[in-house]
């Protein structure tokens, strides 16, 4: 039965009984009470009294029957994004595709679509923000009907995308900001250019309705698979408990199909940077991606982004020309303090939410804020609320009671004031029964993120956050987190927590933690225990060798050691020797080394040889390495030439080095024999065999490797006047030496009147023929400032080499592209061409083109740095790699945190840690013990965390 009939009944029933009690009471003598004895005297009107008390009544208990229905609604809270109770949005089937709505039958106000509400009066004269505590007023509420929609400046982009899409299929991002209207532009335009598509917009994280899609596509119509909030549907951190991720593989068979298939998603930059980040491992030069399965997605080849930004000039002046349509759209045009999006979607009431929040409910929010930033992505729950916010309450609770009404009022959407949003935010169950836990809205998250980014959180919450977390993935992120942060005890725990569920492989890193921390009794204790449990883990051994070096336990070190060589692990080889030595145990050492020759192991006659050098027995290694070089070693002749020049034996050494250096064309035996001679008192048969030896054509004789021992020991002056006089001879190779010597100098005006004295008329100019010199010695800056200043301007071949030197790196791919007849696109045409701009001094062209490319590409930005470090732009190189590290860049965290430590910006560095910056918590230690000279402090630090950290105070003077 409908609520309108059973009202008519409940009221009509009603109105018999009050006729029979009217007639009743009219035989009664005694008078009516409150003055209604008129119902007495005109028992007509008993009865329309009584209809409609009664047609209330049934009123009343409909709306207590709906309120019981809603069940998992928690008493009417409302979804802030759609407006929409929890659990209202109606699911939809991916079994029958056919059976699916026409996204162009549609309409914004569908909760499916998850587009924001809007304000009906979200101007800013219905509240004042302030600080919180303050109270507001506000009359805003929520609107179903959709605002007129503006025109975006990227909408062309995204309307020729799903042209082509229209036939060809294809998967589109859209990465912006909450609130930007990311969600709106996608509908609008695929119900303009998609309209005869179905439209499967599946519930958060129900990844599951994408696989089935996947399944039947093949027999399906055109179709839209709306996965707006993508990082809720990606394998990664978003996903809630009881989600399934979408797979790479239906990915590709929905955009493999027969019938085009158009997947459009929304993200925001911090998701996006989250999904690309990367592991960091010891001694892996490439780290791997964090989380692959959301990477092999969103890096296919056929998912395109675009970026989408907050209303600008062009688009609020096509807005102020709609205004007129809908006043809705003219008050947030009016908002001085939020732009038009975020005004429409209650950014303005829900940050007033927060401004006016009592002191426990700031805690609250601020607690869920910091879950939320140290990496806890599942619902919070609310005994973790509750005992994390404890460490921000200003007042004293001896117990819980105060937490109730305050989860209460953050959830509430039940006020008309509170109608735009709540700030917390109920998360349902998959089967809307129960609440599973609480997040913040995305506003609010997105704005208090940014504002708390470098908030110290107390160690009360820490520990809470620790205890009351669950989840696997939240538990390592908490605990990589902490350890960024140099909350040590905290992290260990986290890691112990994920040891103990069974993630065996964080046992290393508790025993590093634990040994930062000082707790190296116990560091060695679990590395005893993990090395014993997995004996064929060779990582594990050395950590526990490493421990007990450390902690002064050399013979069980040793013992481990000798253990492993015995059973044949040759890599063990090198630590039992350094170790044996270290310890003074020089004869042990040389002892095992001979057992070792005797055995023929390789390599173990070099090792006996060195041992007996650096142990005084310089005789031996002699001997036996001779007799290694006479059979042909090569690298027993090194180690003889080195050993003969270390025991006063340099005549032999420089023989035995001169027959290498004539025998051979590596470089490094003639160096080494040029510096033989330096070194033991035949300087002039140097400078003569490089002399001799001189062609720029060659490395080993490079003018170069002259120079630089000309000028080590203060001889240049000399040569070069020598090499004077051999010009004046006529001898054209001195020359182009002293030409060569004069340019590495920077004595340009005298390399030219060498050049000039030997200038036929018929040849290049000297001009020209220095700046060949110059760049050759590979300082084409040095070329292009000699032609610009000393070139006469008839010097035609002078100026094809400016041309050539200074041309434009873009023409210069160009020309390579039609010579070679390939193609340089992308970051290699950028890269190369930055390259060449620097090569040619104009770095600021070079910075220009690296803006360009800055928000696409991470190597761009980092280059981009780079530069502006270099030439005195530190705040803004600080600021680019500050944005490239909070999105997730570890390698622009450490050239941030080196970039602060050179500049001794320690505030701003320590600032970095508490955002957990990666390297700005090593390098903030190194200021601390080397400059500030506290070791204690830093020991103190990594054993109680850094909330406990308290400055040593400096003592004023006396």
């Amino acid at each position: 039965m409908s609520a309108v009939a059973a009202m008519l009944v409940v009221g009509l029933l009603s109105a018999a009984a009050a006729g029979m009690a009217t007639n009743v009471a009219s035989d009664l003598e005694a008078p009516w009470p409150f003055g209604l004895d008129i119902l007495r005297k005109h028992p007509f009107a008993s009865i329309v009294a009584a209809t409609l008390l009664g047609v209330l009544a049934a009123f009343g208990v409909w709306r207590f029957q709906s309120s019981v229905d809603r069940g998992g609604r928690e008493d009417g809270r409302n979804d802030s994004r759609t407006g929409q109770p929890l659990g209202a949005e109606p699911r939809q089937s991916s079994d029958d595709l056919g059976r699916l709505p026409r996204i162009g039958a549609g309409c914004a106000a569908d909760p499916r679509l998850r587009i924001h509400r809007a304000l009906s009066s979200p101007g800013p004269s219905d509240v004042t923000v302030s600080a919180p505590g303050r109270r507001h007023r506000s009359g805003a509420t929520t609107d179903a009907t959709p605002v007129v929609f503006v025109e975006r400046t990227v909408g062309p982009e995204v309307r020729r995308w799903m042209r082509r899409a229209r036939t060809d299929g294809g998967f589109l991002i859209l990465i912006g900001d909450s609130c930007v209207g990311k969600t709106r532009l996608l509908y609008e335009t695929a119900r303009q250019e998609l309209a005869e598509f179905s439209l499967l917009a599946p519930d958060l994280g129900d990844g599951g309705s994408v696989k089935k899609a996947a399944r039947n596509v093949d027999t399906s119509p055109n179709l839209i698979v709306w996965l707006d909030e993508l990082q809720r549907f990606l394998p990664g951190p978003y996903l809630t408990e009881g989600s399934t991720p979408i797979a790479a593989a239906d990915i590709r068979r929905l955009l493999d199909s027969s019938t085009p298939v158009v997947v459009l998603g929304t993200l925001w930059p911090e998701y996006a940077s989250t999904f690309r980040a990367r592991n960091l491992l010891p001694d892996v030069p490439v780290p791997p991606p964090r989380y692959p399965a959301a990477l092999d997605i969103l890096e296919y080849e056929r998912v395109d982004e675009i970026r989408l930004h907050s209303f600008s000039d062009a688009e609020r002046a096509v807005a102020a020309t709609l205004g007129v349509e809908d006043p809705r759209l003219a008050a947030a045009l009016a908002d001085r303090d939020y732009n038009v999006t975020e005004a429409l979607a209650g950014a303005r009431e829900v940050t007033a939410r927060y401004a006016r929040a009592t002191p426990a409910q700031a805690a609250v929010l601020h607690a869920a804020i910091d879950a939320r930033r140290m990496g806890i992505q599942s619902p919070l729950s609310g005994d973790l609320l509750c005992e994390a916010a404890r460490g921000y309450l200003q007042a004293i609770y001896t117990d819980n009671s105060w937490f109730p009404p305050v989860l209460d009022e953050l959830t509430s959407s039940r006020r008309r004031i509170d109608r735009a949003t709540s700030p917390l935010m109920p998360i349902p169950a998959p089967d809307r029964r129960t609440i599973v836990g609480y997040t913040v809205t995305d506003y609010l998250m997105q704005q208090l993120t940014k504002e708390r980014r470098t908030v110290q959180l107390s160690g009360a919450t820490w520990r809470a956050l620790v205890e009351k977390t669950a989840n696997e993935d939240d538990l390592r992120r908490l605990a990589e987190n902490a350890e960024r942060r140099l909350q040590y005890p905290e992290a260990i725990e986290a890691y112990r927590r994920l040891c103990d569920a069974g993630s065996k492989g964080y046992v290393p890193v508790v025993v590093h933690l634990l040994t930062l921390a000082g707790e190296l009794d116990e560091a060695v204790r679990v590395a005893r225990a993990h090395s014993a449990a997995h004996p064929d883990n060779r990582s594990a051994s050395d950590q526990l060798i490493d421990l007990l070096i450390e902690g002064r336990r050399p013979d069980e070190a040793l013992g481990l050691l000798r253990n492993r060589l015995d059973d044949g692990d040759p890599s063990v080889e090198d630590r039992l020797f350094r170790l044996l030595m270290a310890e003074g145990r020089s004869a042990e050492a040389i002892d095992l080394a001979r057992t070792r020759v005797g055995a023929g192991v390789a390599g173990a006659a070099e090792r006996l040889i060195d041992l007996l050098a650096s142990n005084g027995q310089s005789v031996e290694a002699i001997e036996r390495a001779r007799v290694q070089a006479d059979a042909g070693d090569a690298r027993a002749v090194n180690t003889l030439i080195n050993l003969l020049a270390d025991n006063d034996r340099s005549a032999e050494a420089i023989e035995r080095a001169r027959d290498r250096a004539e025998n051979s064309t590596d470089w490094h035996a003639h160096a080494r024999l040029i510096e033989l001679m330096a070194e033991h008192g035949q300087l002039d048969e140097a400078i003569q065999l490089l002399t001799d030896r001189y062609d720029p054509e060659v490395p080993f004789s490079s003018s170069s490797k002259l120079y630089k021992l000309l000028t080590e020991h203060d001889r240049l002056e000399g040569e070069v006047q020598a090499l004077r006089g051999r010009v004046g001879d006529g001898d054209a190779g001195a020359a182009r030496l002293l030409v060569d010597l004069l340019a590495w100098a920077s004595r340009f005006d005298e390399a030219l009147e060498v050049l000039g004295l030997r200038a036929d008329g018929n040849g290049p100019s000297p001009e020209r023929r220095l700046a060949e010199v110059l760049r050759g010695q590979w300082r084409p800056d040095k070329a292009i400032a000699v032609l610009r200043s000393r070139a006469r301007p008839d010097d035609h071949p002078a100026s094809d080499l400016l041309a050539e030197l200074t041309i434009d790196p873009d023409v210069e791919i160009e020309e390579y592209e039609v010579n070679s007849g390939m193609a340089v696109e992308g970051w290699p045409r950028t890269s190369w061409a930055v390259g060449g701009l620097i090569d040619r001094g104009r770095i600021d062209d070079a910075i220009e083109r690296l803006r360009a490319e800055v928000s696409e590409n991470r190597e761009a930005a980092l280059w981009l740095a780079a530069l502006l470090a270099r030439t005195d732009r530190v705040e803004e190189a600080v600021t680019l790699l500050r944005d490239r590290a909070d999105a997730g860049d570890w390698e622009a965290g450490g050239d941030l945190s080196a970039l602060l430590l050179k500049h001794r910006r320690v505030d701003d560095l320590r600032a970095e840690v508490r955002a957990g910056t990666y390297g700005a918590a090593e390098r903030w230690l190194e200021f601390i013990e080397k400059e500030e000279g506290d070791p204690a402090r830093v020991a103190r630090i990594r054993r109680e965390g850094l909330a406990a950290d308290r400055p040593r105070l400096k003592r004023l003077p006396e």
